[in-house]
């Protein structure tokens, strides 16, 4: 997994909208954390839009995915609202990649899944907002 290429723009809790951007590289099926977001140690709201590409590192095979979804804190615990939307772009040979994002402690993960066999780089960027 790589996330030399994370980053944060902005402002949360309510002050506008935050730029996020991550890359990471599945191997053999692996699932990696591609954006890690950590929430308000108070009670927020947030709504999240991804953009997500893919390439097999071997055939030049791609995907793409665009995910939406809303997620909650108490200050403790991330919690999402509902199960994300998630559309899906993909070659038929990355057909089990998947996309997800994962609430864990206070924070919640974009994390890519790949596919057996394959070398897969990610790039990832997204917006949110809070309130």
């Amino acid at each position: 997994m790589s996330q030399a290429g994370s980053s944060t723009s902005g402002g949360g809790g309510g002050s506008g909208v935050v730029t996020v951007t991550g890359t990471g590289t599945s191997t053999n099926g692996s699932t990696e954390d591609i954006i890690t977001i950590a929430l308000a140690a108070t009670g927020t709201v947030y709504r999240f839009y991804f953009m997500i590409t893919g390439r097999d590192t071997t055939t030049d095979d791609g995907l793409g995915y665009h995910v939406l979804a809303s997620a909650k804190t108490d200050g403790v615990t991330a919690t999402l609202i509902q199960t994300e939307f998630i559309d899906a772009d993909e070659d038929a040979s990355l057909a089990t990649a998947d996309i997800a994002l994962v609430p864990s402690g206070n924070t919640v993960i974009l994390q890519a899944t790949g596919v057996l066999g394959q070398t897969i780089n990610y790039s990832a960027t997204g917006n949110y907002i809070s309130v």
